[in-house]
Formats: C-alpha cells, structure tokens, sequence
C-alpha cells in the first residue's frame, strides 16, 4: 500500500488596509416577530466595506490559508500621552472583529473560512490615527512528496 505525504508551502501574501470610521465585531443575528433571521444592518455594511477592498483572483481558493488581522480604533482628541500608552482594552471583542473579517472575505480571499488555519488577530494601543482593519492572507501551495514503497 503507497501512503501519500503532502507539504505546504508559503506561496502568496496579499496584504490590505481598510480605513473606517470605527473597527466593529460582527453582532448577533436578529430575529423579527414572524421568525425571519436576518444581519444587522451594520454588520452588513462593515463586511461590504471589508470585501469592497480586497481584489484579488483567489475567490476559488481550497488550500489552507494563514489570517493576520490588526486593529486600531481611534483615539479622543482628550486622550493624554499616557492613555494613549495603555492597551486598548475597550469594545468590539477581538473574536467579533475576527469573525466580521473572516465572514466578510469568504468567497473573496478564499472559499470557505473553514480553510483558515492560523488566526492572529492583534488590537494596537489607541493613537489620533485613523481606525484601521490591517488584514494579511497568506496562501500556502501543495506539493505531493515522493514516497518509497518499502516491503519487509
């Protein structure tokens, strides 16, 4: 009997920022008074504003894909320098913000979300920037190992 064995290899990064006027996580579903299930209104619209902006050719993807997301929020003009320091403890959770991401590139960075195999996601501290979603996808290719029948 022949086993086969695979190795993945990095292949591709596609990197893109997309600036926002706050970074959200994704909300629960809604339900109205007759059943209907429905996403928030702007959960809708942030996951648009992430998939608007990534263009790439990698909608069929099937492989495993590595998922780095960095937020940042905007700060108060009141912040003082050692606010600003501190790490930025205050809402969306980070898991909503991954899953808005995610949710938001399926069928546009890859096919499924299911494919992610690594996820980091990263608040940074507060600054007077812009707030942010710094999202990288990093692609892996798959190669068939040659492999030697051996018989005892």
């Amino acid at each position: 009997m022949e086993s086969k064995a695979k190795l993945y290899l990095l292949d591709e990064s596609l990197h893109v920022r997309v600036v926002t006027k706050k970074v959200k996580g994704k909300q629960r579903p809604r339900t109205t008074k007759t059943g209907h299930i429905y996403t928030p209104r702007e959960t809708a619209q942030e996951e648009k504003l992430i998939r608007n902006a990534w263009i790439n050719d990698k909608a069929e993807y099937t492989g495993p894909v590595e998922m780095v997301i960095r937020t940042h929020n905007k700060a108060p003009k009141s912040y003082s320098f050692k606010q600003l320091a501190k790490p930025d403890l205050q809402k969306p959770d980070l898991d909503n913000v991954a899953k808005l991401v995610c949710d938001a590139l399926n069928g546009v960075a890859y096919k499924d979300d299911a494919q992610i195999v690594t996820l980091k996601i990263q608040s940074t501290p507060r600054n007077h920037d812009d707030s942010y979603y710094d999202v990288r996808v990093r692609y892996f290719t798959e190669i068939e190992l040659p492999t030697t029948n051996k018989e005892k």
